[in-house]
């Protein structure tokens, strides 16, 4: 009777031991039986210099399998001696802190050359939750990163967890529903950290209320049509919306209001709907049923309509095929083409407005224009770029620009980003991988200064790749 693909796997993984006290030779005899041969795996570990004395441990994993339980501790000093390997499998160490992780394949054994591994610095996500009594609860919790991966771990009995060896990044973490609700909550791993984290639910289901509304302008005249959005924290719960309704009292003054039902103590995010770009205030925190919400709409300042008319480089056709960004201040508004051009109406004169312009097979366009004058319309024509771009902002953790940090794309010097962080990145052809040229700092997301660019999904409002420094280690 075969065993079963899984089985037959652990079966083959067992054959792999270590030997430290058997000498390295052509093969191991057992009374008048030959055994099988062993062979040295030379395994050479850089690791930094103040983290020497690791303990360490080794798994080997199908490629790409993730790490179950450690094959042995692992030693520098001692031989790990394995049968032959003619089919490709992993490698890794973990250093038992939770802090440090090293994965190479090896493809064949023995091969006369050493398998050479750098440890990676890694960070824990650690804590406890409690249920709505402050007593600890005994569930699961998960913590999904940015790229998918999904790690799964259950509580003590005094309620805590752990999260070790997570590559750097952001992670949602969540634990099942229970009596007591949910608990949901986000959180940056940063390498050579551990982050202490304290989840506990909030009721999913609480006394309906409700959020009102009023909306008001400086001339008392503006009357458009308004839709106001709440969209819950709770990311399973859909958003509920509402019409401003207008009205005019005995002194022709116009006012708008609004109510959107809600969940007593849910907290939501507003959002204000409307097809022109006259400046509005609110309050942007999220708020929590019941509350009121005060909405101005800035209807006096002078505006024009902008129409975007892109064209490619060297080309006089225009691009039928795109969407424009818009930013004034704290909102970004995004708009799409309708029959090759955009039309913003509402843009607000006598400021910079920032704008961006991409396309298909193109270098997104950054720009800052002003409007001196109050005029009917305003054209832009941007000039897009074919081939492959991409737009980049980097900063600081406390949220200051990266200025004038030379940027490499796969070890071609690609440009400076300027007093804002800010560059734009232009090839024919797509390129892999981004590096930075920077003595004291690395890029969030991973302990070197290169990373692919497959593995960078974070963007700014605006649409640009953004990249976090962190000071280097």
């Amino acid at each position: 009777m075969h065993a079963p693909p899984r089985l037959a796997l652990l079966a083959a993984l067992g054959l792999i031991a270590l030997f430290p006290s058997l000498p390295i030779s052509g093969s191991v005899e057992a009374g008048d039986q030959q055994q099988g041969e062993l062979f040295a795996l030379n395994i050479q570990v850089h690791s930094p210099a103040a983290h020497q004395g690791l303990e360490l441990d080794i798994a080997m994993v199908p490629p790409g399998g993730p790490w179950v339980a450690p094959l042995t501790a692992y030693h520098h000093e001692q031989t790990l001696l394995l049968t032959s390997v003619t089919s490709s499998c992993d490698v890794i160490l973990r250093s038992r802190d939770g802090l440090w992780e090293a994965r190479e394949a090896l493809d064949k054994h023995p091969s006369g050359e050493p398998l050479r591994m750098r440890l990676e610095p890694r960070g824990i996500l650690s804590g406890v939750v409690l249920d709505s009594d402050n007593k600890p609860m005994n569930c699961l919790v998960q913590a999904q990163g940015q790229d998918g991966a999904l790690f799964t771990v259950g509580t003590s009995d005094d309620g805590t967890f752990r999260f070790a060896w997570l590559p750097e990044g952001k992670y949602h973490l969540i634990s099942p529903l229970s009596v007591h609700g949910r608990c949901r909550t986000d959180a940056i791993a940063i390498a050579g950290q551990e982050i202490h984290l304290r989840l506990q639910p909030r009721p999913t289901e609480g006394p309906p209320a409700e959020i009102i509304g009023h909306v008001q302008s400086r001339s008392g005249e503006y009357r458009e049509e308004l839709r106001v959005r709440l969209w819950p924290l709770d990311a399973d719960a859909a958003p509920s919306e509402a019409d401003v309704v207008w009205q005019q009292n005995d002194d022709q003054v116009i006012s708008g209001s609004f109510v959107i039902p809600a969940t007593q103590g849910e907290e939501y995010v507003l959002r204000v709907e409307k097809s022109d770009l006259h400046p509005t205030a609110y309050r942007h925190a999220p708020i929590s049923a019941p509350d009121g919400v005060e909405i101005f709409c800035d209807d006096s300042s002078p505006h024009t309509d902008l129409i975007v008319r892109p064209v490619h480089e060297g080309d006089v056709e225009g691009v039928q095929e795109f969407e424009v960004a818009l930013s004034w201040g704290h909102e970004v508004v995004w708009r799409n083409s309708q029959s090759g051009e955009c039309r913003i109406n509402g843009v607000p004169t006598d400021r910079p407005v920032a704008w961006m312009v991409r396309a298909p097979n193109t270098a997104p366009a950054f720009g800052e224009l002003t409007v001196a004058e109050p005029r009917p319309q305003h054209v832009l024509n941007p000039r897009l770029n074919s081939g492959w771009g991409e737009g980049l902002r980097l900063v600081l953790p406390d949220g200051a620009p990266a200025a004038n940090v030379l940027v490499h794309l796969d070890d071609e010097p690609a440009g400076r980003t300027d007093m804002r962080g800010l560059l734009t990145l232009q090839r024919s052809q797509p390129p892999t991988h981004l590096s930075l040229q920077s003595d004291h700092v690395r890029l969030f997301g991973g302990a070197g200064s290169t990373r692919p660019l497959t593995s960078l999904t974070d963007r700014d409002e605006f649409g640009r790749l953004l990249l976090v420094l962190l000071p280097r280690d």
